[in-house]
């Protein structure tokens, strides 16, 4: 069983991602490292939503490709010949690809590269996880989105919205909770448009999250405008819940209404 050191860069959803990576790890048999000095092999779970935030996972892929090395994340399923011209030794594993970590870990120790890109229909609620801070559940609510936005480089590497089922999302909520968490993030691709694809919404969702009988908090992630329309009146409904953090993360893009139209 080898060592393997993990680190995220990013968005909540990264760090999520990160959590369950290193879960699935752990469930293999393998042993987490705090500094990649001490691993076998390196994870970096990425980001790639700036150029700015870009060119530091280049830099890092760098400093860490000495060992066997996994690139995790959305900079490989978005720019996968970035990481390729940097190394073309480190397997790629793709945000919607968890369900193959151990596989290309175990490849990856063998010498053999391996690429995992493509999307799956596993849903990450309940895959196990290590957490970054043990009173924070992180729990991916859904993955993708419904827009088409042309400055995004998210939407090429989580794809179209897949949202994750109601009582599902609830019941890892309550095994959250019954782990010691005492605060639990909501988040995804964007929040906003959860649910529409499966016939519910974000705030039938808070509202349930809301009605669990513990003592905890709950902090909604980001979502676009566009979306708040269809949700609004509810969304404020379901905030009135002393659980929820009275908290939005609602990016304004630009202040011309030109500008918002030719990015779409």
């Amino acid at each position: 069983m080898a060592k393997i050191f993990v680190e995220a860069y990013g968005c909540s959803a990264s760090f999520a991602d990160s959590e369950m990576i290193s879960g699935l790890i752990v469930n293999g048999g393998h042993t987490l490292v705090k500094d990649s000095s001490e691993s076998d092999l390196n994870i970096v779970v990425t980001c790639s939503v700036k150029d700015s935030t870009a060119n530091k996972m280049i830099h890092r892929i760098k400093s860490l490709k000495s060992k066997p090395l996994v690139v995790a994340g959305c900079l490989p399923k978005a720019e996968k010949n970035t990481v390729e011209k940097i190394t073309q030794k480190a397997s790629l594993l793709g945000p919607n690809s968890l369900g193959k970590t151990l596989q290309v870990i175990d490849s990856t120790l063998r010498g053999v590269r391996q690429v995992a890109l493509e999307d799956s229909d596993l849903s990450k609620v309940g895959l196990p996880k290590v957490r970054l801070n043990p009173v924070i559940g992180i729990i991916e609510i859904a993955s993708g989105c419904m827009s088409e936005c042309t400055f995004c480089q998210t939407k090429l590497s989580k794809g179209d919205l897949k949202s994750y089922r109601l009582g599902d999302i609830v019941r890892q909520v309550e095994t959250e909770i019954s782990e010691g968490c005492k605060e639990i993030w909501l988040t995804s691709t964007d929040n906003g448009c959860y649910g529409f694809d499966i016939n519910t919404d974000l705030p039938t969702l808070v509202r349930a999250v809301s009605e669990i009988p513990e003592d905890f908090m709950i902090r909604v992630g980001m979502m676009n405008p566009m979306y708040m329309p269809r949700i609004k009146d509810e969304l404020i409904d379901s905030f009135d819940s002393d659980k929820v953090y009275k908290f939005l993360h609602i990016p304004v893009q630009s202040g011309s209404d030109k500008v918002l139209n030719d990015m779409k």
